[in-house]
């Protein structure tokens, strides 16, 4: 007698993918799996840069500020604490000479259009 040997076929079902950038913003577009999009892994040297640069933010030369606010906005997570920290630094650095004033209220325009909670 011969078994019949039936071949199952195993459907993978695949997790959906949702699209999402860093920041939650428009821009550097990452695939993130839902399971994954609450807890991030970074690599230590991301979480170690971007915890460096977190105090920067206090710093009184505003070029420092303006930079760290940069790399925090396009290589940074999604936090309302980040989000926050970048707001106030913002204004806090904007009262200086008019040349500083233009550059960096030119950045809060475009950070607030895109991300208003920033300055809530």
């Amino acid at each position: 007698d011969e078994e019949d040997e039936s071949v199952e076929e195993e459907v993978i079902e695949e997790t959906p993918l949702t699209t999402r950038n860093i920041l939650g913003l428009p821009g550097v577009v990452q695939h993130i799996d839902k399971d994954a999009e609450e807890d991030m892994d970074l690599d230590e040297d991301h979480k170690l840069l971007l915890q460096s640069a977190m105090p920067l933010l206090k710093s009184r030369n505003a070029g420092v500020v303006l930079g760290v606010c940069s790399l925090l906005y396009y290589c940074g997570v999604s936090s309302v604490k980040a989000r926050s920290a970048i707001g106030k630094a913002l204004v806090r650095i904007h009262r200086g000479r008019r040349e500083i004033q233009y550059v960096v209220l030119t950045s809060i325009r475009s950070l607030a259009g895109e991300c208003p909670s920033a300055f809530a």
